[in-house]
């Protein structure tokens, strides 16, 4: 039996009285199932301790003996068979059942007790139903045993005596003969679906506590934090430039890609030195940079936002599939500080022209690219320069004039697909658009290639490598912000790069 299971079977026990672990196994006995090994049940112990059980908070102190015991006594005591039973002696060796329709009761020989043990009709459709595996939790050997007092090897010979096993149906011979086929179909259904009620209401339970407890957790220490933030800036404006018309009608395109804010290289082992102090250097340089060599006044820009743009994901020290990373500062600290440079990166290119943001979430960041997007509708909800897309699925796409932008990280639809995978996703923007290109990341170089009937362009990191990309090798891009310039009518024209001046 899996760990999960016993929690979720005996969690709320454990918990509400405390039990200990010769209290759990106890139960666990007393229920018919052969407990599992001494760190297991310290691992469930530890579980009910830290969350409670799946209906029932955790305990307020630790187990007590004189509780315990009482507990298990009262649970003995409470599982007494549903009726009597008297045993006969007897002098013979041979398996016999009677059943007397009128008093509705069994008499069935078990050579084990060498005796004619004596049932009530309801003891024994009792036991029928019990080690029926119908509603998917037959009752054990052992379980039926402590239920109705007999010993175990009785118990074998009275469900051999009968034909009863775990495949049998929950109902007895006599009971099928005497009752009608739709009645018994009747109550069969009603088994499954007083089974299936109870694992659906504990498994609610189990998921809706899990989420409200994520929620409250997530509210807490972050948006309390964003609210505070944004509340502190409320007068704050982003000038604007006075920039030359251009020539003709163009669209920007740019992306921090694998920026990994938070992330910490040192430069003794990785050659290069990396950290929140560095990362910001290179992003204010490199925009600014990249605002000067513009040919012209943009007709807007669109910006991608996450796409590893913080190192680890949530409040842990690691990626959104659990790789540990060196960091600089707090999972928390890096996830708030984050928001507040996108921003500021932000508010440069809008002093250009109007910015549209868009999600392009990470494998870094998957969860906290998402919570960055939220902070930042809310932080440009008032604003005439900055809109911020609404829309959180792996893959974004944008109409800029006659082409058709797709906004997606790299690391799950590669490149190759990309062109089946956005006319079918689109259909009617493709087919109204004359171009067709998508952006992307998570290789740290840039690389334009077109394939599927789509121009892809790798946009490149600005962020140093760190000691594992080092030492695989991956030393050689040049790292920078990446521009591309679609015109409103021919599509993508041009490139601009703004490399990291050390």
């Amino acid at each position: 039996m899996d760990l999960d299971s016993i929690w979720q079977r005996w969690g709320d026990e454990v918990a509400e009285i405390p039990l200990g672990r010769v209290g759990l196994a106890t139960v666990m006995q007393a229920d018919g199932v052969t407990p599992v090994s001494r760190p297991k049940l310290d691992k469930v112990l530890e579980r009910v301790r830290k969350e409670g059980g799946p209906n029932t908070p955790p305990p307020d102190g630790p187990p007590n003996v004189n509780v315990s015991r009482r507990h298990l006594r009262q649970r003995k005591a409470a599982a007494q068979p549903p009726a009597e039973i008297e045993l006969e002696p007897v002098k013979i060796d041979r398996s016999l059942t009677e059943f007397d329709r009128e008093a509705d009761t069994y008499r069935t020989f078990v050579p084990q007790a060498r005796a004619w043990v004596t049932t009530t009709g309801d003891a024994h459709r009792a036991i029928v139903r019990w080690y029926s595996n119908w509603d998917g939790e037959p009752v054990s050997l052992n379980g039926i045993s402590r239920r109705t007092g007999l010993p175990r090897a009785w118990v074998i010979g009275y469900l051999r005596a009968h034909g009863i096993t775990h495949d049998s149906a929950p109902f007895s011979s006599e009971e099928v003969a005497r009752r009608g086929v739709d009645d018994l179909a009747q109550d069969a259904l009603a088994l499954k679906f007083g089974a299936l009620a109870t694992k659906t209401e504990k498994l609610s339970a189990k998921e809706t506590s899990k989420a409200a407890r994520s929620w409250w957790d997530f509210e807490a220490t972050t948006l309390s934090r964003f609210r505070e933030w944004m509340t502190e800036r409320q007068d704050y404006s982003v000038p604007r430039l006075r920039m030359r018309r251009a020539d003709r009608p163009f669209w920007l395109v740019t992306s921090a890609t694998d920026f990994h804010w938070g992330m910490r290289s040192w430069a003794m082992e990785s050659g290069s030195e990396y950290n929140r102090k560095e990362a910001r250097r290179r992003l204010l340089q490199t925009t600014e940079d990249l605002a000067s060599r513009l040919p012209g006044q943009p007709k807007g820009i669109t910006v991608a936002v996450g796409s590893d743009w913080i190192h680890v994901d949530g409040l842990t020290s690691s990626t959104t599939r659990g790789t540990p990373q060196h960091i600089d500062g707090t999972p928390l600290e890096l996830l708030i500080t984050g928001a507040e440079l996108a921003r500021e990166h932000l508010d440069i290119l809008a002093t250009v022209a109007p910015v549209h943001v868009v999600l392009m979430a990470g494998n870094h960041d998957r969860t906290s690219a998402h919570a960055l997007l939220l902070y930042l509708r809310a932080a440009y909800e008032h604003s005439d320069r900055v809109t911020v897309s609404a829309d959180h699925a792996l893959r974004n796409y944008q109409e800029i004039g006659k082409t058709l932008a797709c906004f997606t990280h790299g690391d799950t639809c590669k490149p190759e697909k990309l062109g089946a995978v956005m006319s079918k996703e689109r259909r009617e923007m493709w087919g109204r658009s004359r171009h067709h290109v998508a952006f992307g990341g998570h290789l740290h170089h840039q690389r334009v290639r077109e394939v599927g009937g789509v121009r892809h362009f790798q946009l490149p990191s600005l962020a140093a490598p760190d000691a594992w990309h080092a030492g695989a090798g991956y030393v050689t891009s040049s790292p920078g912000l990446m521009g591309v310039l679609i015109d409103m009518e021919d599509g993508p024209v041009g490139t601009i790069f703004a490399p990291v001046r050390e």
